[in-house]
């Protein structure tokens, strides 16, 4: 049985952008550092509504952010950003490919 392709994770992250783009909603600040002493950053933000994105490319595929190590880096991760205030939005590659991941932003941001 063949393997899922890993999907390219900076072509996620601009297919959400242009997403975003095309809805003319705000920009947000690519690779933000929320937490220095942890160099904690998000895929995407928007700081003063403490609002973050998380783009999840290898999902499926072995060694992605699904492996122990990694995933409890990021629980740690998100956590932090929750007790900070954050909220924090996680996107899968497959909620790119309709306008789900920007469905899920949008109210956030437009306050709909």
């Amino acid at each position: 049985m063949p393997r899922p392709l890993k999907r390219d994770r900076p072509e996620l992250e601009d297919r959400f952008l242009w997403q975003l783009r095309g809805a003319s909603l705000p920009e947000p600040v690519a690779q933000f550092l929320f937490d220095s002493e942890r160099k904690y950053r998000f895929d995407f933000a928007w700081p003063g509504r403490k609002l973050a994105v998380e783009i999840q490319g290898g999902l499926w595929v072995a060694g992605g952010h699904g492996g122990g190590k990694r995933a409890l880096e990021d629980y740690r991760k998100h956590n932090e950003a929750v007790r900070l205030g954050w909220i924090v939005i996680y996107i899968a590659a497959d909620m790119l490919d309709t306008t789900e991941a920007l469905d899920m932003v949008e109210p956030f941001l437009t306050g709909r």
